[in-house]
């Protein structure tokens, strides 16, 4: 099967594994659906002991297209192979020593560490993973791996007061990928950019408000990547599905 085949399959559950410290998680089985959790990570401070479990789930049996026929391929394994992009002090630990989670079982990872003083910031945090999967095609069985990467959490660091001006704040998404409309955990936010593959520019205004945040819709936008940037705050990778 072509790569084209288990990136659209895998992408969301792949970034689950994506953190991980020091000390073993134990994987939520009763998470039955594909997917990651939570949302978005909590915000680490400078000089103060932090960590974040995120469990997730990886579906065994899925309809992909292979040359044109519908057929069924079956997710094996993942194996996260390595993290980059995490903050000086930092570790992960996946909930085997292997990093594997197999098709149809829930996994989780942990990620924790200190972060020093100085440290504020955003830290977007790459996957890098390997995917083993296998398929029946008019009798002949197909093996395939994968290598691949991607980025599904940015970990922020605020200063030790804990203090962010409006201008330097950086924010949390969520859902992400998005199906309709996304949340951020702001409620003075107005408007925020949409940025395309193309270059292309969308202002998107805020539809409404609760007390989880401020919400907007991405119904009438293409799917796709986009970067999202917010009171000029570091531009974020957004999925549009």
């Amino acid at each position: 099967m072509k790569k084209l085949l288990l990136s659209s399959i895998l992408l969301f559950s792949v970034l689950s594994t994506c953190q991980i410290a020091q000390a073993q998680c134990t994987p939520d089985t009763t998470i039955k659906s594909t997917g990651i959790y939570p949302a978005a990570f909590e915000r680490a401070q400078e000089e103060k002991p932090f960590s974040q479990v995120i469990q997730y789930f990886i579906t065994k049996d899925t309809a992909v297209t292979y040359q044109g026929f519908p057929i069924t391929a079956t997710i094996d394994s993942l194996v996260i192979t390595s993290v980059k992009g995490l903050p000086a002090g930092f570790s992960y630990a996946c909930h085997n020593d292997k990093c594997l989670a197999k098709g149809g079982e829930s996994g989780c990872a942990t990620i924790s560490g200190t972060p020093a003083a100085g440290s504020k910031g955003a830290y977007p945090l790459t996957v890098y993973y390997d995917i083993y999967a296998h398929a029946v095609l008019f009798g002949t069985p197909i093996g395939q791996s994968m290598k691949d990467s991607t980025t599904r959490y940015t970990l922020f660091v605020d200063a030790a007061t804990g203090l962010n001006s409006v201008s330097e704040e950086v924010f949390q998404i969520y859902p992400n990928p998005v199906l309709g409309g996304f949340t951020i955990n702001n409620l003075s936010i107005e408007s925020v950019q949409l940025h395309n593959a193309l270059g292309q520019e969308f202002i998107l205004s805020a539809e409404s408000s609760s007390p989880s945040g401020t919400y907007f819709n991405t119904s009438h936008l293409p799917k796709g990547f986009y970067i999202i940037r917010i009171n000029q705050a570091l531009g974020q990778k957004l999925l549009i599905e």
